[in-house]
């Protein structure tokens, strides 16, 4: 089969990478964690972000490689050394630093797993995820049948920033 076993069905080559949580960070922008599966210890990965722009990659199974790079949609890992990491059923591979839009909807494609010889796994991408609204901003709406002149509310958990409410 693909994966090098005689008379395989290739069922050995299955292998996909998913997203888990996204994380907005001060800055604005967000770290999304890849996750994967594979039956077969991992030799190196590739995949295309679409939806946002991605800015790095670090961390997870992936710093059991020692080449991990990205350009402004594509994440590559893998070892000069011939290093692998180990088959899983759903282990952190990486996770993605991004710059997208709020509502963007932001998905995995053309992922590759190799195996540590180098062999393409037959490799599927879950599903796509949408960036939330920033949560740094309180929206309030009201809906009454009389005009309203004023209103105050107590609000907990956050901070306010003075002078900074607006609308109407």
């Amino acid at each position: 089969d693909n994966c090098g076993v005689c008379n395989g069905d290739n069922s050995s080559c299955l292998a996909s990478v998913s997203f888990g949580e996204y994380n907005e960070l001060p800055s604005g922008d967000g770290v999304v964690e890849v996750y994967y599966s594979s039956l077969e210890a991992v030799g190196g990965f590739q995949f295309e972000i679409t939806g946002a722009t991605v800015t790095g990659a670090s961390g997870g199974a992936s710093d059991g490689f020692d080449a991990v790079s990205t350009s402004s949609s594509t994440v590559l890992g893998f070892s000069f050394t011939g290093a692998t990491i180990d088959a899983t059923d759903g282990a952190l591979l990486v996770n993605v630093s991004i710059d997208g839009a709020p509502e963007s909807e932001v998905c995995l494609s053309n992922p590759v797993l190799s195996d540590g010889s180098g062999n393409t796994m037959i490799t599927s991408a879950g599903d796509c995820f949408t960036i939330p609204q920033s949560t740094s901003e309180l929206v309030v709406s009201y809906d009454f049948a009389q005009d309203v002149t004023g209103f105050q509310f107590d609000v907990e958990g956050v901070d306010i920033v003075e002078n900074s409410a607006t609308g109407g």
